[in-house]
């Protein structure tokens, strides 16, 4: 309960692959059922709670999105593999990028980049934050921890809205 009590900072636009339209709405249900990797699909939220949040019906799309990542955060990172995994197992397609000049439409900027130096981390342990921006055109999902485990958090939180 004590970790579940130092989650802190939350705020992020819900995005999803595909968009999700009335008439693929139960195959989107099905998959998300059938999915074991799918936590909060029987709770109907973000696991572990954040404390502040604020949800958008934004979605962002994933066919081509870029991963920028932070310092000291390699392509082979375990965290990293997990949310690859999720972007391609729901349809999207990534690619390591370095900046903005690139033909991706959503980017995930990962840990200590210069679009995630201004979140407002809560300096606790395991603190983390995310937000979403739109800046040259482009949607950015920026994230980052306080710490290895708060930047953990963060990824698990973001897996937990590709649907």
């Amino acid at each position: 309960m004590r970790l579940l009590r130092q989650i802190v900072t939350f705020v992020c636009v819900a995005f999803i692959a595909n968009p999700v339209v009335a008439d693929n709405s139960s195959e989107v249900k099905k998959r998300l059922k059938n999915d074991p990797y799918m936590i909060p699909y029987y709770s109907g939220m973000i696991l572990p709670t954040p404390r502040t949040v604020s949800y958008g019906k934004n979605f962002l799309p994933l066919a081509e999105t870029g991963i920028l990542l932070g310092k000291g955060i390699s392509k082979i990172d375990k965290r990293l593999k997990i949310l690859l995994d999720r972007i391609t197992k729901y349809g999207g397609k990534y690619t390591f990028v370095d900046s903005l000049d690139n033909d991706c439409g959503t980017i995930f900027s990962i840990g200590d980049t210069s679009f995630s130096r201004n979140l407002k981390i809560p300096p606790n342990p395991q603190g983390y934050a995310v937000a979403c921006r739109k800046i040259n055109g482009k949607n950015i999902v920026c994230f980052n921890g306080n710490d290895y485990l708060g930047l953990t958090w963060a990824i698990n939180s973001i897996i937990q809205m590709i649907t």
